[in-house]
Order: C-alpha cells, then structure tokens, then sequence
C-alpha cells in the first residue's frame, strides 16, 4: 500500500495540474496521519461503517460526491438545503448515520410516491443504457448499421434535450467523446451521409480535446480546499 501511495503522488498526470490534486492531497494526509496500515487491513470493510453488515457503500460514496459537487460549484452549504434521496429498505438509517457528522440531513422518500425521485431514477437508467448502447455499437463496429440507426438517433435526441451540465461522467474519456460524437452526427440536421468514419475522426478529435481542455481548465483546488476542511476539523479520522 506504501508503493501504491507513493506512485500516486509522483505520477505525472496528464489533465490534472499538480497544485490543487485532490487525490495527491488526500494521499499525503493518510500517510501524514500514520492510517496506511488502515487501507491494507480494515478498510472500507465490514465494520467500516455504522452499521456493521455494510462494507464499501457506492451509495454514500457517490451521494457525498454530489454534497461536494453542489457545494463547490454553487457556493451553496449543504446543511441547508432540502436532500430528498429514494427509499431503500436498510441503508436510510445508515446514510442518516454517517452524514450526522456533517450536519447534513436527508429525507427518505418511497419512489413510488414521489414523482420527481420516480424521475431521477428513470433519467439515470436511460442515460446508463445509452452510454452502453454508444460504447457497444464501437466496440463491435456497427455504428454505421441500419440496426442501430434507430437506437444512436433517439440517444442523439436524449442528450440533446437533457445536455451533459449535470452529467457526471465515470466512464472514460474516450467513451465520453463518443456519447458527444452520437449527439452531433445523428441529429436531425446532420445528413446521414456524413455519418461515416471519415468525418467521425475529425469530430471525435474535437470532443477529445475538448474535455481534455475542459479538465485542464478546472480548479481543483477546490476540491482540495474541502480535503483540507475535511481533516483539519477531525472528519478525516477513522
């Protein structure tokens, strides 16, 4: 685990400046605060947690990084305003538990009485599908057949109603480009025979470096700031 830290520190990385790496920052904590031994023993495991039949939760990982991602972006306390989050039977009372800590409270809501959560969840399962449909069609080169016209098209007309702003996108980069190249080339006012390899590597290029530039752009100094928060108050610690 020592290795794997220090790789993580000194690892050139491409898109991420240097000054404000969060997961840099997070690295140096751990081994300054002595928890290595943490990561290689108990971490994350059963026990972990508040409630002990728990271990490596997706949902608080996943609903923490949204808490950060609207803190950060909107300069908005957490603390005060309304999280309403699905149902599901077990881990309320552990979600509640964990993020006590923080002051943050969310309300436990049944999907099938709340529309919006019925909503969120049915936008999520369309994006991920589509994601996988994109992906696949590449992955098999038939991106160009008559069979998956009719799936890349309604997939073009998903992400040009919703956009990307609130996306988060845990795929690759290049996979990421793809869901971009779908939206422009079967969009009703691309004709269909651009729709081919030629003008697809221009496009693909373009939105390459696009997010390339975009991550390179970003200010994750501000992630590091919450790091920072985070361990100075005692959060950090197990």
């Amino acid at each position: 685990m020592h290795d794997l830290f220090e790789y993580l520190k000194t690892y050139s990385y491409q898109h991420i400046p240097p000054a404000g790496n969060g997961l840099v920052f997070a690295v140096s904590e751990i081994q300054n605060k002595g928890l290595e031994e943490i990561f290689v023993s108990d971490f994350l495991k059963f026990g972990s947690y508040s409630n002990q039949k728990f271990a490596n939760l997706i949902n608080l990982n996943a609903l923490s990084e949204l808490l950060e991602v609207i803190e950060i972006e909107h300069n908005c306390d957490t603390r005060k305003i309304d999280i309403v989050h699905d149902n599901i039977s077990g881990i309320d009372k552990m979600l509640s538990e964990e993020l006590k800590h923080f002051e943050v409270a969310v309300k436990f809501i049944d999907s099938q009485a709340e529309e919006l959560i019925q909503l969120a969840d049915n936008v999520a399962s369309i994006f991920c599908k589509i994601i996988n449909t994109i992906v696949r069609c590449w992955d098999t080169k038939t991106e160009w057949s008559l069979e998956n016209e009719w799936i890349l098209t309604q997939s073009a007309r998903f992400l040009q109603k919703i956009g990307t702003q609130n996306i988060k996108f845990t795929v690759p980069i290049q996979s990421w480009a793809l869901a971009f190249c779908v939206k422009d080339m079967f969009a009703p006012k691309c004709s269909k025979e651009m729709r081919n390899n030629l003008f697809f590597n221009s496009e693909y290029q373009h939105w390459c470096q696009v997010i390339i530039q975009n991550i390179a752009e970003s200010d994750f100094s501000r992630h590091a700031a919450c790091f920072d928060e985070l361990y100075s108050s005692g959060g950090g610690e197990p």
